[in-house]
């Protein structure tokens, strides 16, 4: 049973809040990459990296927005109050792919740009891996947080296919795989 505490009804607000600080830096980090790509950039390219990335950022705060009541550990059912470390550096990799998926269909950087994509798809890959070590050492191991790491996973993973095919780095039957 419950602890009257505890009941989704009193925790689903102070998750909203959290959304909704999410929702904040998306658009922050949306806007804050339009405008450096801006600078390198022709009007048309970034706004084409800007409505890609805005697009997988919506999709993210969708995915989070639907499943917050899913914040709470495999074998309880009490929501957890915050989303965890583990689910914050979940949504930070979540970020760190959007932008690499607005390099899709845009031409291919040049300069200190061409470095982008690739740094990008290293950290948002590291974060893969510390997320889920984070969440189980703080016992925040959720729902959410799985359902978080396998949304971000295969984008980002596809992402990366998408953007070597187009540069040229490995040949088209490679998305296969």
């Amino acid at each position: 049973m419950l602890n009257p505490v505890d009941t989704p009804k009193n925790l689903l607000p102070g998750l909203r809040l959290r959304w909704g600080i999410f929702i904040t830096l998306c658009i922050t980090s949306a806007l804050l990459g339009y405008l450096v790509l801006r600078q390198a950039w022709t009007l048309a390219s970034a706004l084409r990296w800007l409505f890609l990335a805005a697009a997988v950022l919506t999709y993210q705060a969708i995915v989070l927005g639907t499943n917050l009541d899913k914040n709470h550990r495999q074998d309880e059912t009490s929501l957890l109050p915050g989303l965890g470390i583990g689910n914050y550096v979940t949504l930070l990799r979540g970020i760190l792919v959007a932008g690499l998926v607005g390099f899709l269909f845009s031409p291919r950087p040049e300069g200190w740009l061409i470095w982008v994509p690739g740094i990008l798809y290293t950290l948002a890959d590291a974060a893969d891996f510390l997320d889920g070590y984070l969440a189980r050492v703080t016992r925040h191991a959720t729902r959410l947080g799985e359902i978080l790491d396998m949304s971000f996973d295969g984008l980002g993973v596809l992402a990366a296919s998408l953007l070597a095919v187009q540069y040229g780095q490995v040949p088209v039957w490679y998305l296969a795989v």
